[in-house]
């Protein structure tokens, strides 16, 4: 009756381990087979050997000489795509995006930044490949038709780049003219339309055809506006002249590009006093309206009980 005799523990311990061991022996191999092998076998393969052994033997002199070891063609092929597909972007904007000599004048420095950035990319692209050729000379005819490739489309691209930057003073200088000529007369036209909307009054007019006349002038007042930016464009073009061109300083317009700045900043205030005035009277209107729909409605109802 001695369930705790201690001289049966050793010999199911011993069993238990030797099926634990065998059990683990046999998922070990699993791994081996099903994973392993294929992984041990490519890696102590001859070849691969003997290919490692001979990098090994090469020499290395320098640090450029560690790089060329560091470069593959699939980075190549990323690059080159990267690089196309900024080439072809570039190219539509300047060749389909229409602009006169100002607009490309204000635009010059943006685009020369990118011409430099162009320059040093395909620079170092083609750095890229020349050590990618001398690590893998058997893959040279696909580096040299992709350099071929890229270079036709940089020199495309150059191309654009020259004629965009290609400045005239004279264009230029006509073309603002132009510009201010024609800001001046809409300015004329939009003061115009603002004196005839502070003009109007809530006398005979419905409360529908007042509101009306409020949204004709929230849309005028957007379109003041939205000139902000051709105004600020204007007078950055005018002093960027006369900087770059300090002998023709006098041909610039400053003067009047200046007065009609101050012309469109009054213009813009005005059309928020306006603005706030016609809100004003709309809502008096509002309250006259009411006022006089009760009273009708109340005349009328002493009328009823009365008789």
């Amino acid at each position: 009756m001695d369930d705790k005799n201690p001289s049966t523990y050793p010999v199911l311990l011993s069993k238990s381990n030797k099926n634990n061991t065998e059990e683990n022996h046999h998922k070990r191999q699993e791994f081996w087979n099903g994973t392993l092998v294929d992984d041990y076998n490519y890696l102590m393969s001859e070849e691969l050997i003997c290919r490692c052994k001979g990098s090994l033997t090469e020499p290395f002199t320098s640090l450029n000489d560690l790089s060329v070891h560091h470069v593959s063609y699939n980075e190549f092929e990323k690059q080159f795509g990267e690089l196309s597909r900024w080439c072809e972007k570039i190219y539509e904007t300047l060749t389909k995006v229409p602009s006169n000599a100002l607009t490309r004048y204000l635009r010059q420095r943006y685009y020369e930044e990118l011409y430099e950035q162009g320059l040093m990319r395909l620079r170092l692209f083609s750095q890229y490949s020349d050590k990618l050729t001398e690590r893998f000379p058997d893959l040279k005819s696909n580096i040299h038709d992709k350099m071929t490739r890229i270079n036709r489309q940089w020199n495309q691209l150059e191309s654009r780049f020259i004629d965009y930057l290609d400045e005239n003073f004279d264009r230029i200088l006509q073309d603002l003219h132009n510009e201010l000529i024609l800001f001046e007369d809409w300015l004329s036209k939009t003061e115009e339309q603002l004196w005839i909307f502070e003009s109007y009054r809530t006398n005979d007019i419905s409360v529908e055809d007042f509101q009306f006349k409020l949204h004709q002038h929230t849309i005028l007042q957007d379109e003041i506006k939205s000139r902000n930016s051709r105004v600020s464009s204007t007078i950055e073009i005018c002093e960027r002249l006369r900087n770059d061109y300090e002998q023709q300083a006098e041909q610039v317009p400053y003067d009047l590009a200046s007065d009609l700045e101050n012309r469109w900043h009054q213009t813009w205030i005005n059309s928020v006093e306006i603005q706030c005035k016609l809100e004003e009277r709309l809502k008096n209107l509002r309250v006259s309206f009411f006022f006089r729909w009760y009273s009708i409605r109340w005349r009328g109802f002493t009328r009823l009980y009365s008789s």
